[in-house]
């Protein structure tokens, strides 16, 4: 009996099948008759896939995939020409802006090439627009990175070229005056502060000026803090208004403020538990980081009543040799926290602080 399929007379393209022609390399094979004329032996398996549809002469192959017309065809900023015939799979291409360019064909219909490179993109219009101590006026060209550069006033007078990538980051603020400390304030009232006279100290290349504050106090602060914060002062703009005269934070105190400033924070004279007294800032105290004078021993301290920044310490239970303590917390919430968390670390808050949540509740989203 036969072990394959008879194939005599059929038709596969343009191939008939005339007779079995043996074993070629282990498969059956099939004497076949091209329409061109030509008798070719081909594999049974290649015949029934398709994969071998006529003897292989010209007459019948077909055109290959690469030769698509794409003439006068656009890809973004670019028109297709014609096909360069040194460079297969190469095609001229003419830009809007009217520049020729050969690019590739895979990289016009895959839009990996869109523009000749010299096409002026569209620049955000900075005139008037004010970048730290910066003013931009005009435009007046391209960087090498084809970025504009605009040219700028700096509020001590002077003018600046500065590419516009740069101001947009805020990489550059001035002309370089704030580096080099050329503007003179003195004199000047920025916010409430009014500037006495500079100090031979410097921060980051920055003058440090004396300056008074409408509330009577005196600061050292930086040029570029006094330019460019609106509300400039002493400190008592923010927390220094706040009078903590007699609050307890953590196993501090609050005594009274001792008039000095550190980095525009009001610095207050505390007495701990253990009757030492420190210096600290109303910042830190307020927001809890700081409860204690460094020595009080806080070993098995009964913390109920205590204040950890948001937290009131209320009861006391010990789970497995650990010491939790129940906090309440200002917005009403209640949580547990580990003793040793809550006198050297976070949580300073149930987590009301971390952002404003809005209540969903009951609301319907989508359908």
């Amino acid at each position: 009996m036969a072990s394959y399929t008879d194939l005599t007379g059929l038709r596969f393209g343009h191939l008939i099948a005339l007779e079995y022609a043996g074993k070629v390399g282990g498969y059956n094979a099939w004497k076949c008759r091209c329409d061109c004329g030509n008798e070719v032996t081909v594999r049974a398996t290649l015949l029934t896939t398709g994969k071998k549809t006529y003897c292989g002469c010209n007459e019948f192959k077909p055109p290959k995939n690469n030769i698509v017309d794409i003439t006068r065809q656009k890809f973004g900023s670019l028109m297709a020409l014609y096909p360069c015939e040194d460079k297969p799979g190469y095609w001229y291409c003419r830009c809007d802006c009217g520049g020729e360019k050969v690019v590739k064909k895979c990289d016009l219909l895959r839009g990996n090439n869109k523009s000749c490179g010299a096409t002026i993109h569209h620049m955000k219009d900075l005139t008037g627009q004010r970048f730290g101590f910066l003013v931009a006026l005009e435009p007046i060209g391209k960087s090498s990175n084809r970025s504009m550069i605009w040219r700028c006033r700096c509020d001590c007078g002077n003018q600046v070229d500065v590419d516009g990538s740069v101001l947009k980051t805020g990489n550059v603020k001035s002309c370089g005056c704030m580096k080099f400390n050329r503007t003179d304030l003195a004199g000047k009232r920025y916010g409430k502060l009014t500037v006495l006279y500079t100090t031979e100290k410097t921060k980051t290349y920055d003058t440090v000026w004396h300056c008074k504050c409408d509330c009577g106090n005196e600061v050292d602060v930086t040029a570029q803090y006094i330019l460019l914060s609106p509300l400039a002062s002493c400190g008592c703009m923010s927390t220094t208004k706040k009078d903590i005269i007699g609050q307890k934070f953590g196993f501090l105190t609050a005594l009274y403020p001792t008039g000095d400033i550190k980095r525009t924070r009001t610095i207050w004279h505390c007495r701990c538990d253990c009757g030492k007294e420190r210096d600290v800032s109303i910042s830190l105290l307020t927001r809890g980081v700081i409860i204690s004078c460094g020595e009080h021993n806080m070993d098995e301290t009964d913390l109920a009543g205590i204040r950890f920044g948001k937290l009131v310490a209320k009861k006391l239970k010990t789970t497995k040799g650990n010491r939790i303590w129940t906090c309440v917390c200002d917005c009403g919430n209640e949580i547990e926290v580990e003793e040793y968390v809550l006198l050297h670390g976070s949580p300073r808050s149930c987590g009301c602080s971390k952002g404003n949540y809005r209540d969903y509740t009951g609301e319907r989203r989508g359908n």
